[in-house]
């Protein structure tokens, strides 16, 4: 078998760290504040004595979907509970699955109820990020899927379900989230981190986890 080409092995492994799932809800939120400008430090939203930006959207979203997340899975793979970072092994992802599902939830909690001013589009985007990963995890208890492309999945349709109110045109974005969805894949295949199979199982979750969303939040949360 040919020995893979080590300038594409590192291009790969860079856009698999570059475009890490933990790192989507930060990616979603900036598009979001940028997609909607509307919603800046200058029409910020009062509540008694706090005032709260979409800075502090931001900082929540980092701090509750990638730093929380990313220290919890550092810990445990310090303390063995994981036998590596890549957790090729389905069974290594049930307890980091748990850790981060927790941390989703507090963010999704932390939007829905403080962050009043964010259009209702980005606590659906929220919301689906949590339903996929916690599809992601009873999927994972019998078939691994690749989890990059859950959240790849997740960008894509919560790109496209922004573009119809979004004050900025996002057609440049989607057409580039499409793109970045094959690097995606490719560099996962590629590296052999997973099949098409579990690529495929991935994707369709991430754009299930967002459609469920878009469900439940107009019969139960608007």
């Amino acid at each position: 078998m040919k020995d893979q080409n080590p300038f594409l092995k590192i291009i790969f492994k860079f856009i698999a760290i570059v475009f890490h799932p933990l790192l989507m809800p930060t990616y979603g939120t900036l598009l979001f504040l940028w997609a909607f400008p509307s919603i800046t430090p200058s029409t910020p939203v009062e509540d008694g004595d706090i005032v709260r930006t979409p800075q502090h959207v931001l900082m929540s979203i980092i701090i509750n979907t990638f730093l929380m997340p990313l220290i919890a899975i550092l810990m445990m793979k310090a303390l063995g509970f994981i036998k590596s970072f890549e957790m090729e092994d389905k069974k290594d992802r049930i307890i980091p699955f748990i850790a981060t599902m927790t941390f989703y939830i507090w963010a999704f909690l932390a939007v829905k109820d403080y962050f009043h001013f964010m259009p209702n589009i980005y606590i659906i985007f929220i919301l689906g990020t949590v339903i996929s990963l916690m599809l992601s995890f009873f999927i994972n208890l019998f078939f691994k899927l690749s989890i990059h492309m859950v959240g790849a999945g997740g960008m894509l349709v919560a790109t496209m379900l922004m573009m119809m109110n979004a004050e900025k045109s996002l057609a440049g974005i989607f057409l580039l989230i499409i793109i970045l969805n094959g690097l995606i894949a490719t560099a996962r295949l590629y590296l052999k981190a997973h099949t098409i199979k579990e690529l495929y199982i991935g994707f369709l979750v991430g754009i299930g986890g967002q459609m469920v969303a878009v469900t439940f939040f107009s019969k139960f949360l608007r």
